[in-house]
């Protein structure tokens, strides 16, 4: 029993450090919640955002005018399959104002 927690203890972080230093700004979003659960360094540094700001927000606090409408009904529809998704390209803001185009992919988690 304990060799299969160490295991697994190791496959989180390994799976954690992936996430953190992937080079492409990552969130992990909470659909039902309305709320962004993690962030990785990328995303930070990209947007001017601590994670302990990032936790604070809901998707539609980093979207320029109303496009975070779309993203919401794309999620309710995404939400009903299991693969990952296009969901397009949008525009954001950082923390200082200025503009960030980006290109949203959406992966279902497990629950």
């Amino acid at each position: 029993y304990r060799i299969l927690v160490e295991e697994l203890s190791i496959a989180r972080q390994q799976y954690q450090q992936i996430f953190n230093y992937n080079p492409q700004p990552l969130l992990l979003y909470n659909f039902a919640a309305d709320r962004i659960i993690d962030v990785n360094l990328a995303a930070e540094t990209r947007y001017g955002y601590d994670r302990n700001a990032w936790l604070k927000f809901k998707l539609a606090d980093i979207f320029v005018n109303d496009s975070a409408n779309e993203v919401y009904q794309k999620f309710k529809e995404f939400g009903k399959s299991d693969y990952s998704s296009y969901m397009g390209v949008y525009t954001h803001t950082g923390k200082d104002g200025r503009v960030i185009r980006v290109e949203i992919f959406a992966n279902p988690l497990g629950t």
